[in-house]
Parts: structure tokens; sequence; C-alpha cells
């Protein structure tokens, strides 16, 4: 028989695991057939399994309706040169805040009415309410409006929807990584799980769930549509690669030290870590040092 050296192989991984701080290492279930995922890969939770810590973009919450409904003057009341109060309901509910406009004769003279998004009417002299939901008005005049004249009504009828919910795909979510937006106005997160409009506004997010919802101040455009980002929660960082095309579970550092030169986000075009995002991992006990 004959000895030979046939040639050699080298391989070597450098790990992610740094003298200091004691590492904890476990083993988790993973997320099948994502790939292989590299040594030093921050993770997050998911119903399925670990997944790459990273941002989902642009998941639809829904779309803007169609535009609302016009009424020109709708005749709602009759004066008779003694009547100064009138009431009643319009034609027509879900009503577009600040969308109506009234007509009255005072004087021989026509009197505009406007009313402003909480339904406030007012004018010269006039001071009334509708109610957008039901249609419901009240109109009070200064002085009696005309014998024989018709007060008159314009408004937008069934206005399509400001409000808007959904769930991430990514849950758990990370505080204060979450945006909406309609390409009109733009939601931030604020990272106590309220989102602040940029037109006023207003939304909320539960963190494990991803579920958010949000009020735009004016309804988005027909067809736009409500687009919202957010980051999964991270949780550990992977000791020691894995192809989850064949493993269901790998060796992943929950607290300690690790190198943040090895850290990586992301798979496919991996980077470094930002501050930001090493300041999340000392939040949960990992040290990039």
């Amino acid at each position: 028989m004959i000895n030979g050296l046939m040639g050699t192989f080298t391989y070597a991984e450098e790990g992610i695991l740094s003298p200091g701080h004691p590492a904890v290492v476990t083993s988790a279930a993973f997320k099948v057939n994502q790939g292989i995922l590299p040594t030093g890969l921050l993770l997050a939770r998911s119903t399925t399994g670990l997944v790459p810590y990273a941002e989902t973009a642009d998941h639809v919450l829904g779309a803007g309706g169609a535009a609302a409904t016009e009424v020109s003057n709708e005749v709602i009341g009759a004066g008779d040169g003694t009547a100064k109060v009138f009431q009643g309901v319009l034609a027509h509910g879900n009503i577009e805040p600040g969308s109506v406009s009234m007509s009255v004769t005072v004087g021989a003279a026509p009197v505009a009415i406007a009313s402003d998004a909480s339904g406030r009417l007012s004018g010269t002299g006039i001071l009334g309410h509708v109610d957008h939901a039901a249609g419901y008005w009240f109109l009070s005049l200064g002085t009696a409006a005309d014998n024989a004249t018709n007060l008159t009504a314009s408004y937008a009828h069934t206005a399509p929807a400001r409000s808007f919910t959904g769930t991430m795909p990514n849950a758990p979510i990370e505080r204060g990584s979450v945006s909406v937006s309609d390409g009109v106005e733009s939601f931030s997160d604020q990272g106590d799980g309220r989102l602040a409009g940029s037109a006023g506004g207003y939304g909320s997010y539960e963190e494990e769930s991803g579920h958010i919802e949000v009020t735009f101040a004016v309804a988005p455009l027909p067809d736009a549509d409500v687009l919202a980002s957010a980051r999964n929660r991270v949780c550990a960082v992977l000791e020691s690669k894995v192809d989850t095309s064949k493993d269901t579970s790998g060796n992943v550092v929950k607290h300690g030290a690790v190198r943040c030169g090895g850290l990586k986000v992301g798979t496919t075009s991996p980077s470094t870590p930002s501050e930001e995002v090493q300041r999340k991992l000392e939040e949960i006990g990992i040290y990039a040092v």
C-alpha cells in the first residue's frame, strides 16, 4: 500500500462570538427554504420560524375609492318673511366633511353659508350645524329669510374612505420603524405605538400583531394605494450558517458579546448594522464589540 499526499483543502469560517461577556447560544427553529443563511446574520421571529431581520416595504393596506357624488342646489326649506330657524335632513347621508354650502335670501340678496370639517355652519349673522353621517342640519339666521324664497344646499356625499386598517406580514414589528403613505400624506412613527400624519391624520399600530390603523386628513385619491412599511423585530444573531433547504434548526446567539465586523443585515446584499440597529441589539442583551 502506498500512502501519499494528494493535496490539501482548508476551510475556515470566522466565528461571530467575541471574547468578553459570555455568549448564550441556543438552538432555534428556522423558516424552511430560505436558502443558506450566513454566520452573523441578524434574525427575527415569524410565525413559521426565524427569518432574516429586514424591512417589509410597500405593503398595501388599501386603495382610495371613487370620488364623492356632488349634489347642487337641493331645496331644503322656504322662507316666509318671519322664520329665522330652520332644520331638516338632507336627501343623502355620509357627507364629505367640509363640503356643505347653503344659500338663503335675506333682504333680496343671497347669503352664503359654509361648513367646516367638524360640521359647523356659519355665515354673516348665521349659526348652524350639519351631521355628516345622518345628514341632519340646523340653521339659525340673524334676520328672517325673505318670503317665498328657497333655502338650498350643495354638498358631496358617499365620500371615499379616510380610514384604513391592515396587518403587516412580518409581525412582530419593530417600534419606531413604521411608516404609511398614500403619496400625499405620510405618517411617521412616534416610537410609542402612535402614527402622526403630515397633514393632520392620525393612526396607531400594535408591535406583536403588526396591526396598523390610520385615518387620513383627506381621503386618498381614487385608486391611490395606501402603503405601509415596517421592520420586523431583531431577536438573535446566527452563530453558524444554516442551509434552510436541509436543516430546520440552527444555533443562535441570544445574549452576550459578538464581533461587530461579523454582523450582517440581509442576505442578498448583506450590510453592516447601523448604530441604531446595534442599539436595538443592546436592548435585547447582544453587544457588538
